[in-house]
């Protein structure tokens, strides 16, 4: 007997994220299970989930550029950590900087400045 009277939602409106320690170059069994899960999910499914890191890596670019370079991260598949809004890295250009460089974000301007 089904006493939940709300509509379901339909699963294209749904939004689906992973929560991950780290996901640096030596992952844990977590981390890659959450890895083939976003692989699964964009492939399969056509669904695009988030992943979401909670410990701070200053080197999380340079692992999301191998993860992706290596198809073990789908490039729909956006990577965020909680300490991104901080760093500004979302105004990170690799070609124009160093993942050092997010250690600093005074050293990396905005691509755009507002006036």
């Amino acid at each position: 007997m089904n006493l939940d009277k709300r509509r379901p939602i339909p699963i294209e409106q749904c939004r689906f994220s992973f929560l991950n320690i780290d996901m640096g170059r030596q992952r844990s069994g977590v981390e890659n299970a959450s890895l083939l899960r976003a692989v699964l999910f964009s492939r399969e499914l056509g669904i695009s989930p988030s992943i979401l890191t909670a410990r701070y890596n200053p080197r999380l670019r340079h692992a999301e550029a191998l993860l992706r370079s290596s198809g073990l991260l789908p490039e729909g598949v956006p990577l965020h950590n909680m300490y991104d809004d901080l760093q500004a890295a979302d105004r990170f250009d690799p070609a124009r900087h160093s993942s050092a460089d997010l250690l600093l974000p005074v050293t990396c301007p905005p691509q755009n400045p507002s006036p």
